[in-house]
């Protein structure tokens, strides 16, 4: 990959069965096989370092989701024709006229253009909006700040933008911000000189140092204490900082790419988090979705993780049946791919041939999401106001644990009321 080099300092945390090749198949996502623009489902957001948009959850449609899985089931999935026109295998695919425990095609053996740190699987348009949208951040140099639940694969996109941009064959600089100690995470930022506190005995280079020229990639960045904040606010600012001890002003050039799986808008109000510092970060913004909102997606997922534990399956697990899939439509994946992941596994070390059945996923216990008939005929504002005035109902018209409860702002929150007091919902 033209020399890049992807450095992960102790305390990181990574899956590394999320970075591992993903060979030869039509949903992959490489640094040189991206698939065309997506169509119009993105939800991401581009600020001026000045504005200020909100980060409350956004509401993802599981409905829409389980309908399109089902059409991936009843259909060949289509290929995705990559960069240079060329495109991958065409029997990647459900077998409909085959019994509903019949194993699914998987895509057949081979290699292509790849870039081997990062790849994401996917074949819903939801994700193609969103990696179509990381693709044109690359180009730039501004801060990108991206958002979603634990387990969606913010890291995989932190890699991309990294691999997409001119500064692909530069360092790539993993710090995961809730692994480091409070008390010495100064120094890990910056570096230090010999004798800057007791137990430096040498000097030191900080992780921004280490990246210059290149990308660093701030995982969980809520965890970041207040006092720090308003350093990292200066190398934002003006591409400098002081290693610690040292009065002397140290000049770097870094892209920062910022991850968080909390509701950063929400941080900034109960003053947690700094508000320059949120504006600063949030320049460019994507939000990954939760697997729940990509059902779509689980055929060409669960292929890839297969393939990921087939040298330790006792019975060469080597496809899953329509039955196992749908039973995985079910669940409500509060652990997103990285949860999808672990299960594939275990289910492939249980099942007793070749093919995984729903009989596997016994063991696990799994939260599933069976919704109620009535509810499934309203509409997603419908559900929104209900479940509104049931939490405020619930705590007794206090707006602050309600907001809390529900994930969003205070006033996201108040916003909401008030659009239903407009509209003769609720009395004032």
């Amino acid at each position: 990959m033209n020399g890049a080099q992807h450095v992960a300092f102790d305390g990181d945390v990574k899956d590394s069965q999320e970075s591992k090749l993903v060979k030869n198949k039509p949903q992959r996502l490489t640094a040189k096989s991206i698939g065309p623009s997506g169509s119009g489902h993105s939800q991401v957001a581009v600020d001026s370092p000045g504005s200020s948009t909100s980060l409350a959850p956004t509401s993802f449609p599981r409905i829409a989701s389980e309908t399109a899985l089902n059409q991936v089931l009843s259909n060949p999935i289509p290929i995705r024709e990559s960069a240079d026109g060329s495109s991958g295998p065409s029997n990647f695919k459900a077998n409909v006229d085959a019994p509903i425990d019949a194993p699914i095609d998987g895509p057949a053996s081979g290699s292509q253009g790849r870039w081997e740190d990062s790849s994401i699987v996917f074949q819903s348009d939801i994700m193609n909006a969103r990696v179509e949208m990381a693709k044109r951040f690359a180009c730039s140099s501004a801060s990108v700040l991206i958002c979603g639940e634990s387990g969606t694969g913010k890291e995989l996109f932190a890699k991309l933008v990294h691999s997409h941009s001119k500064r692909h064959d530069k360092r790539f600089v993993q710090v995961n911000c809730a692994a480091l100690s409070e008390n010495l995470l100064e120094s890990e930022f910056f570096g230090h000189i010999k004798g800057a506190y007791t137990g430096a005995d040498q000097a030191r280079v900080g992780r921004f140092e280490w990246a210059n020229g290149g990308t660093i990639l701030l995982d969980e960045v809520t965890e970041i204490p207040v006092r720090l904040q308003a350093k990292l606010l200066r190398v934002l600012e003006e591409g400098s900082f002081q290693r610690v001890g040292c009065n002397l002003d140290q000049r770097i050039d870094v892209r920062v790419i910022a991850t968080t799986n909390r509701d950063l808008q929400e941080a900034v109000e109960d003053n947690s988090f700094r508000e320059d510092l949120y504006h600063r970060l949030n320049v460019l913004q994507i939000e990954i979705p939760p697997l729940r909102a990509r059902l779509e997606d689980l055929p060409a997922l669960c292929d890839r993780f297969i393939r990921d534990c087939a040298d330790e399956s006792p019975n060469k697990v080597d496809s899953i049946s329509h039955s196992a899939l749908k039973k995985l439509a079910e669940f409500s994946w509060p652990g997103n791919v990285r949860q999808l992941k672990n299960i594939i596994c275990r289910a492939s070390l249980l099942a007793q041939s070749n093919v995984i059945s729903p009989s596997e996923f016994e063991p696990f216990k799994i939260r599933t999401e069976r919704l109620p008939d009535w509810l499934l005929e309203l509409s997603l504002d419908d559900v929104e106001r209900h479940l509104i005035l049931a939490n405020l109902n619930r705590f007794s018209g206090n707006k602050t644990r309600t907001a809390k409860h529900l994930g969003v702002t205070s006033r996201t929150l108040h916003t909401k009321i008030k659009s239903y007091q407009e509209d003769g919902l609720i009395e004032n």
